[in-house]
């Protein structure tokens, strides 16, 4: 167990130093930009050179901001687990750890997730990590866990700040367990979906609701509370 908690700061410390390197290797289409437009405006007036300055540099951060989330997207889907039926591991194990960094990596985005929320962008960055995301779901929340393991359905709608996750840690253990959520299916926001839930189609988990491990929602029905039960069906 000593190995493992000197090898979880050890990798801690190495995410640091990566995520700096990172995020700066990210900047590098900003700057090509940046420093091509220096070159050229040197024959602009005083506002006009400040004026266009000032946007090119909003341009900048967004662009910066979009290589952020699409190249970590890209770092999840070559490190990311293949096996996605989950199963039990001990907490300190290479599987863990394997996890672990995939975890890390997944945060190099997260604290732009949201401005992403709800457009293709977002879509694009879980696919890349391995959710299984159906055709027109929408995806308005940057707080999906384990996306590889992770499956929506078609037209579903994942409310603002809604959190999922795919993992728990128990009795010395890492549990990873998929998270099904079904075709039409709300789930409101700022909700709590846990490991191994599974909800049918049609169905509306509501704003708020938490969502216990392996849960299963029936089709056509609302579920809401903490934690959440079932209120009534759908008509």
């Amino acid at each position: 167990m000593r190995f493992y908690d000197i090898l979880k700061h050890f990798v801690a410390t190495l995410g640091f130093i990566f995520a700096s390197a990172f995020w700066g290797i990210a900047t590098l289409p900003s700057l090509i930009i940046f420093f091509k437009w220096m070159s050229m405006s040197s024959n602009l007036s005083y506002w006009e050179n400040i004026t266009l300055t000032s946007i090119l540099l909003g341009v900048c951060l967004f662009i910066w901001l979009f290589s952020v989330v699409i190249l970590t997207g890209l770092l999840g889907f070559i490190f990311r687990p293949r096996n996605r039926n989950g199963s039990s591991y001990p907490l300190y194990s290479s599987t863990t750890v394997k996890w672990a960094i995939l975890s890390v990596i997944q945060r190099l985005a997260s604290p732009f997730g949201s401005l992403f929320a709800a457009t293709w962008v977002i879509t694009v960055y879980y696919k890349l990590l391995g959710a299984r995301i159906g055709k027109n779901a929408m995806i308005n929340t940057h707080k999906i866990w384990d996306a590889y393991l992770i499956n929506i359905g078609e037209n579903a709608i994942i409310g603002g700040n809604a959190k999922i996750s795919g993992h728990l840690a128990e009795k010395d253990k890492l549990v990873l367990a998929p998270v099904y959520i079904g075709k039409r299916t709300v789930v409101g926001s700022n909700s709590l979906i846990s490991p191994g839930c599974k909800i049918g189609d049609d169905s509306v988990i509501a704003t708020h609701a938490v969502l216990p491990k392996y849960t299963e929602v029936p089709p056509g029905e609302v579920w809401g509370g903490i934690p959440a039960k079932k209120i009534k069906d759908i008509k």
